[in-house]
């Protein structure tokens, strides 16, 4: 197959001078000039011809990239390429150049991209085989040597030690103490493995989230949990500890409390482990949603039913879709199917539906089959009009919960003011339903208000949670304040009020304590003697009487709050960084505050019920391997891996239709 010149330009000849320098470049030992022709030169290795003008720059091009120059020693080809200007070199990073004409391969570059390819998108090992990815390897860098797969497995070792070594440097300079978040996982072998990953804010205040371990347990008793955590600690020499986000269990169970004991003993528990124990919101918003869904479990199973049927044949979906047009439906959304264990997908199942409610009542009349096999012993009946009222006015419900875990995963952020928010606000839009007037809505409502009450409703939880909300800007006290009052009444209100100033206070005064050049500390501590209100200052020292003097705390709370901007992400840590220097003591309570995790769960399963299951082909990794693997994926992805990359069920394209046009079934098909 024949090349063309890959750059444009002029046909004319190129000057007697030009030609000249042309003739002595290192180039032609490549290629053959062709007699008879205006600038153009065959490759002595595959026989493209190559339009060059004025430069050789197009021949250098194609040189690098032939399929057919292996013949050459790779040595060769860089002295070749090396011989280009310094212009023509910048660009360079890693050993990849930026543009075609100044490539300079290297193959253990290369090579280490391969690895971290292999790692961060979880391919399997064994694609190195394929002739097919060789192939397409050869087709861009014939020089590439492909690493076979024992290979490709003793990089991954290396890169994961490697990364060990940076990431304990990195924690020796930017964290005190971490947050700890642990996830059970079960492989798809029925194996349980437990995922230890520490949370904290950096010294450059970026929440960063770094995977600690991932073993293989032998189940999943407090006992063995416990000695996992705790040696995994020791491992990474991380004797601080602030808080630990689980599953749901209550901070009275046994295994909290033996854990709690346990890294007491090393001296590393904050503040004696009063605060260490966080319930995952995720999971308990996930059980208040199952438990509602319960009010209308038999309405959800027909029409379940129904959808399944129309989407088990073309020929039914084209007869729906003739019902769709009949009715003149304009909602272009998808008749989607769920997922039982995933309750979002159930949500947009029932969206779907609902829009389509009257198609769904045509199709009845025009199909029988549709009655009698829905209404078989093995259906549960077809859609009655209670049915498709019960999941109209379910769907809000579903939706504000929806909303709550979007704007959950949805910030670039995940801070832990954002915690009590929600549950503040599903409180509240609980609250609103128990009210309603319509007695199904209430009693849904009953449902979710014991969840809530079991996790959220203890009025002695102040805990470090509600300090993070004061601890935004934009609320301080007086925001949470409200909310103890709106959810308690005015005399319990009263009360927790007085108990979280005392916590508050009591936490302010712990970092006072231990804060280390804190302007305000060094002031406040020596009184010098040659100043002319030495006495005074004595005495009112003595009396502990230092009304004169605001701690950081009190000025920050005194000071006007930060106006509520709709329009635009309030940036929290950002905030407290640039005023770090205003508030040092309060700084360092806030980056270790802020810093602890709200979910146990990633955003993949936020959703789900089923828990968190490794696929079928890692499980039949070895179980320290796969920790490797596991592990390096998250330091190779570093902070942007906290951006929320959740991919959802939604068609938010009012433009596609609901069925393929390729459904060209004969509208008078038997299904």
């Amino acid at each position: 197959m024949s090349e063309t010149s890959e750059k444009s330009g002029s046909n004319e000849p190129v000057s007697p001078d030009t030609a000249a320098e042309l003739s002595s470049s290192t180039i032609w030992d490549h290629f053959t000039a062709l007699q008879g022709t205006e600038n153009k030169a065959k490759c002595d290795y595959c026989g493209c011809v190559v339009k060059y003008e004025d430069e050789t720059s197009a021949m250098r091009s194609h040189l690098n990239r032939c399929y057919a120059n292996t013949s050459i020693d790779g040595n060769k080809i860089q002295k070749t390429i090396s011989s280009m200007s310094d212009s023509e070199e910048e660009g360079y990073e890693d050993g990849l150049g930026s543009s075609e004409d100044t490539f300079k391969f290297d193959q253990e570059a290369s090579q280490r991209a391969l690895t971290k390819m292999f790692v961060i998108d979880e391919l399997p090992f064994y694609l190195v085989k394929s002739e097919r990815f060789k192939n397409f390897l050869r087709s861009i860098q014939p020089l590439f040597e492909i690493p076979s797969h024992v290979a490709l497995i003793q990089d991954v070792v290396t890169l994961y030690r490697e990364e060990i070594i940076k990431l304990k440097e990195y924690f020796s300079i930017h964290s005190q103490r971490v947050c700890l978040i642990t996830e059970p996982w079960t492989s798809s072998h029925g194996l349980n493995f437990m995922k230890v990953t520490a949370q904290f804010i950096d010294n450059d205040w970026r929440l960063q989230k770094k995977v600690l371990n991932f073993c293989q347990i032998t189940g999943y008793s407090e006992d063995e949990m416990n000695e996992c955590i705790e040696v995994c600690l020791g491992n990474w020499k991380l004797n601080e500890v602030f808080s630990l986000t689980g599953d749901i269990a209550s901070s009275d169970d046994p295994s909290t409390q033996d854990l709690e004991k346990r890294i007491s003993s090393w001296d590393s528990i904050f503040l004696k482990g009063g605060y260490i124990h966080v319930q995952c919101c995720v999971h308990i918003v996930s059980l208040i949603v199952k438990e509602a869904l319960k009010e209308i479990h038999d309405s959800i199973v027909r029409i379940r039913g129904a959808a399944m049927y129309i989407r088990s044949s073309p020929s039914r979906t084209v007869r729906f879709r003739k019902c769709v047009e009949h009715e003149k439906i304009h909602y272009k959304g998808l008749i989607q199917l769920d997922v039982e264990t995933e309750w979002n997908s159930t949500y947009i199942m029932l969206e779907g539906a609902v829009n389509y409610q009257k198609a769904f009542e045509l199709y009845k009349q025009r199909d029988l089959n549709y009655v009698d096999e829905l209404s078989s012993e093995s259906g549960k009946g077809i859609p009655s009009e209670d049915d498709w009222k019960s999941a109209q006015s379910m769907l809000p419900v579903l939706k504000f919960f929806y909303d709550c875990i979007l704007r959950i995963f949805g910030t670039s952020c995940i801070t832990s003011d954002i915690y009590m928010k929600e549950v503040f606000a599903i409180g509240r839009k609980i609250h609103h339903y128990h009210e309603h007037d319509d007695a199904s809505i209430s009693r849904m409502a009953s449902r979710m208000k014991n969840i809530y009450d079991k996790y959220w409703g203890n009025s002695n939880a102040i805990n470090m949670l509600l300090i993070a909300v004061v601890l935004d800007p934009r609320l301080k006290l007086g925001y949470v304040n409200w909310n103890l009052d709106y959810f308690f009444g005015s005399e319990k209100g009263s009360e927790l009020k007085t108990k979280l100033l005392s916590c508050l206070g009591s936490l302010y005064r712990y970092y006072q304590v231990t804060h280390k050049g804190s302007q305000d500390d060094q002031q406040h501590a020596q009184i010098d003697e040659d100043d002319d209100l030495y006495g005074m200052r004595l005495y009112l020292q003595s009396t502990g009487n230092k009304s004169h003097v605001k701690s950081e705390l009190d000025r920050y709370l005194e000071e006007e709050c930060e106006p509520l901007n709709k329009q635009a992400e309030f940036d929290l840590l950002n905030w407290w960084k640039s005023k770090s220097s205003r508030f040092p003591i309060l700084g360092s309570m806030a980056q270790e505050v802020l810093a602890i995790p709200i979910s146990a769960v990633t955003s993949e399963f936020a959703f789900s019920a089923k828990g968190m299951v490794i696929d079928l082909y890692r499980s039949c990794l070895p179980p320290k391997f796969l920790e490797m693997l596991v592990c390096t994926k998250s330091w190779l992805e570093g902070p942007s891996s906290l951006s929320a990359e959740i991919i959802f069920l939604e068609d938010d394209n009012e433009d596609d239709e609901i069925f393929s046009e390729d459904d060209n079934e004969d509208y008078n098909d038997d299904s």
